[in-house]
């Protein structure tokens, strides 16, 4: 599993599985060379504006074919607004070549699905530890999809999502004390869990 951490600066002394999660805020002209990144469109710090995450986006397109994923832009615990937004924006974001990731919220396991290219957990925490989003992954996973799952900061909750299947997450907390969370989170996600769940493809 990777994790994809907004620093810009000591990115390039970690292992492959450590990529990058970029935002208009992030002080970054370009990701790092080398590295996976993903874009988030900062719906979840209240920071979001269309204009200025758009020409974010165009000024990025050179770096396109090592992205992950972009965050069509959300409404947070909101999954009908949620999909008003990915609606609207997720065709002017493929147009710039770049693949779609869908942010689920709270309740979104009784509603329907878009067409995305990934999927990315966000929503409240209580509702991100819940079997509802355990069934919102086995809905991606069964279509092949990249899963990511946002604010994981512990070990605890590393271990969680590689059980569940997860192909990425991202956390804040390795840039309060870098060396030492480093140590930390990157012993879990080399540890391979002791098994993961195995999800039917009829969902």
């Amino acid at each position: 599993m990777m994790y994809l951490t907004p620093q810009t600066y000591t990115i390039n002394h970690y292992p492959p599985h450590w990529g990058q999660i970029l935002t208009p805020s992030s002080r970054a002209r370009r990701p790092s060379p080398l590295r996976l990144w993903a874009g988030d469109n900062e719906a979840f710090t209240k920071r979001f504006q269309w204009p200025r995450f758009y020409t974010w986006l165009k000024a990025f397109t050179p770096y396109k074919n090592e992205c992950l994923f972009i965050t069509v832009p959300d409404v947070v615990c909101d999954p009908i607004a949620t999909r008003e937004q990915f609606d609207h924006y997720s065709p002017i974001i493929r147009e710039l070549g770049y693949p779609v990731a869908f942010v689920a919220q709270d309740g979104q396991e009784q509603m329907t699905w878009p067409e995305f290219d990934a999927l990315f957990i966000g929503g409240s925490t209580e509702w991100k530890l819940s079997t509802a989003t355990d069934q919102c992954i086995q809905y991606a996973i069964s279509k092949r999809k990249w899963v990511h799952i946002g604010r994981v900061n512990s070990q605890r909750r590393i271990k969680h999502f590689q059980v569940i299947g997860a192909n990425s997450v991202d956390g804040t907390t390795i840039c309060y004390a870098p060396d030492k969370k480093f140590k930390v989170l990157n012993r879990q996600l080399l540890q391979k869990p002791l098994f993961t769940m195995k999800w039917r493809n009829n969902v």
